[in-house]
C-alpha cells in the first residue's frame, strides 16, 4: 500500500486548497487533520504517513508538538518521515526547533504550487534543504 500524503493544517481553506494542488500532482487521496491531535488520530488507527505537510501554529496540538512525537516513534521508518513545516510568517525559534527534529524544509503561507512542487521533489527525493525562504 502506498503511503498517501498528509495535510496538517487548522485552517480549512488553506488545507482544501493544499489538497487540491496536491491532486494536480497526482496525488489521488490525501489523509487530513485539523491539528496535531487529529495526525496522531491517524497514527493510532493504523495509517503511515508519505510526505507530510503540517502547520506550526493550531491547537490543541501544535505542529512541533506532533513533530516531536512522531519523531519519538518506537517505529524507526515512522520515525523517519518527511515532514514540511508550513508557517504564516518565517518563526526563527520555531524553524530552528523544527529544523533540530529533522524536518525536510519549510514553506511560507500562501505557498505556491511551484514552490510545494519543489519542495517534495526534494523531500522525496531523499535530500534535505531550508525550505523555499532563507534560513
Amino acid at each position: 500500500m502506498i503511503a498517501l500524503p498528509w495535510l496538517v493544517e487548522d485552517d480549512p481553506f488553506i488545507r482544501g486548497t493544499l489538497g487540491r494542488i496536491l491532486g494536480r500532482f497526482g496525488f489521488s487521496d490525501v489523509r487530513d487533520a485539523s491539528d496535531g491531535t487529529g495526525a496522531m488520530a491517524l497514527l493510532g488507527a493504523g495509517h503511515r504517513p508519505g510526505p507530510v505537510l503540517c502547520d506550526v501554529r493550531m491547537a490543541p496540538m501544535d505542529g512541533l508538538t506532533f513533530l516531536r512525537r512522531l519523531r519519538a516513534d518506537p517505529d524507526r521508518a515512522l520515525a523517519k518521515a518527511h515532514v514540511v513545516m508550513l508557517t504564516g510568517a518565517t518563526d526563527d525559534e520555531a524553524l530552528r526547533t523544527a529544523r533540530g527534529l529533522g524536518i525536510g524544509g519549510y514553506l511560507v503561507k500562501p505557498v505556491w504550487p511551484s514552490a510545494l512542487a519543489e519542495r517534495l521533489a526534494i523531500v522525496l527525493g531523499g535530500r534535505s534543504g531550508p525550505g523555499n525562504q532563507p534560513a
